[in-house]
């Protein structure tokens, strides 16, 4: 069937034209997340260092995609290997059509977040989907409120994680007819409790219990749902550190948080590549730091990156610091020693949460936080965006006056958009918009 030197070949065509599905076709982010090993006539996917910090959602997504690989591989082995035996000759592009067409499903987005979710719900013992929509869509008594709820397995739920139990062992059957009273007693709950619930597989069907309402639950032995808003959730888990989120729902649309957002931050933060090219140290630190910033930022933050040009460097005390004083004079900013942010992720989580901006120094290190930004709005803003989008442009509109410094703004809003402006970003956008009113 073909000399090895083959084999290991049509392995690695198969390999990259699936890695070229993944990072093209789907247009997912995987490239960080997911390492494709090639050696000899064997190939490997494993979980990238990054990954491993989020390693839950990674591990239902690897097995999707294995799951699907060892179901196509061989056919697409074969054919190949037998093309070429018949053939004596290298592929034709129709035979890679044909390879292609095998792994067909790798190449439709739609297909893989459909088997995540299903993944997700399944093996977390959820109700189905349509239920969990249909909740989050509806009102009690006219009027829409936040809640959650919290499942654990039936044998798992100690007794210490609900401060109101509820008395009596019966089944809830978690189905259309009964939203209302879960609906009920999720408004029992009300915002900062959850509703708790234990999960038992009988005879293949899953049975639910509501068994009280806790204020505080941080177990990973459970799995919570978040209704956020109306027709938007998230299902996550909770690690010591932060939230795992493994599926978020928005109006119709389901995401796959570890890659989804990956996806939209790299777009962004690919704009500081260009921006920094004289200043080539700096970029690395900048965008892990963003990258973190996406992953612990629960509620949206910002990141606010100033530096002096190279000319200015030397000088005692620099722009940053200048400017950090002001504010500060003024109760808008608490200055603080130096830190990593990404290093210590303990203390950045709860910086990330507080109102007001992350101001740092171009090496990653945040000297002030809670700051709340000035400016005379010079240009228009987005009424499509909030205010903190809004606020942040007009103060970068502020620091284009500043020939000697250069600086990169990141807001990352709390449905994990995230939105980069460089200095020259905000300057084009000035000068276009001036020029145009001058017409």
């Amino acid at each position: 069937m073909g000399k090895k030197g083959e084999s290991t070949d049509i392995l690695k065509h198969i390999s990259h034209t699936i890695e070229s599905i993944w990072n093209k076709s789907i247009k997912l982010n995987l490239q960080k997340n997911i390492a494709c090993i090639k050696k000899e006539n064997k190939i490997t996917w494993e979980l990238t260092a990054e990954a491993n910090k989020k390693a839950e959602p990674m591990v239902i997504l690897l097995s999707i995609l294995v799951k699907e690989l060892n179901r196509v591989l061989y056919d697409a082995i074969l054919l190949s290997i037998l093309s070429e035996v018949i053939k004596g000759k290298t592929k034709t592009r129709e035979e890679e059509k044909r390879i292609n067409k095998l792994i067909g499903n790798l190449m439709s987005r739609e297909w893989l977040v459909e088997q995540y979710r299903r993944a997700v719900i399944t093996g977390c013992n959820l109700p189905d989907c349509e239920l969990l929509i249909q909740i989050s869509a509806m009102e009690y008594e006219k009027r829409f409120t936040t809640s959650s709820l919290c499942f654990y397995s039936d044998d798992k739920c100690p007794e210490e994680s609900r401060e109101m139990k509820f008395l009596g062992g019966k089944n809830l059957d978690f189905s259309v007819s009964n939203l209302r009273t879960i609906k009920k007693y999720m408004e029992l709950a009300g915002k900062k409790n959850v509703l708790v619930l234990t999960a038992s597989n009988k005879r293949d069907k899953l049975k639910y219990r509501m068994v009280g309402i806790a204020s505080n639950v941080d177990d990973d032995d459970c799995v919570f749902l978040d209704i956020t808003s109306k027709l938007s959730w998230k299902i996550y888990r909770k690690d010591p550190r932060s939230k795992i989120v493994l599926l978020e729902y928005k109006e119709g649309i389901f995401k796959i948080p570890v890659l989804e957002r990956g996806e939209e931050a790299g777009q962004q933060i690919a704009k500081i590549d260009n921006y920094l090219s004289g200043y080539s140290k700096y970029v690395e630190k900048i965008k892990s730091t963003i990258e973190a910033a996406v992953t612990n930022a629960s509620h949206g933050t910002s990141l606010v990156f100033i530096g002096d040009k190279e000319e200015k460097c030397n000088q005692e005390v620099g722009f940053l610091e200048k400017e950090i004083t002001r504010l500060a004079n003024v109760n808008r900013a608490r200055q603080i020693e130096p830190i990593d942010l990404k290093k210590h992720v303990e203390i950045s989580e709860g910086i990330f949460d507080i109102d007001g901006a992350v101001f740092l120094d171009m090496k990653g290190k945040c000297h002030a936080v809670g700051v709340i930004v000035d400016g005379i709005a010079k240009v228009s803003g987005d009424a499509g965006r909030g205010a903190r989008y809004n606020s942040l442009y007009t103060y970068g509109t502020g620091l284009i006056d500043h020939s000697d410094i250069i600086f990169v703004i990141a807001i990352i809003s709390e449905d994990g958009m995230v939105s980069v402006m460089t200095g020259d970003e905000i300057k084009k956008k000035v000068e276009d918009e001036c020029k145009n009113k001058g017409k």
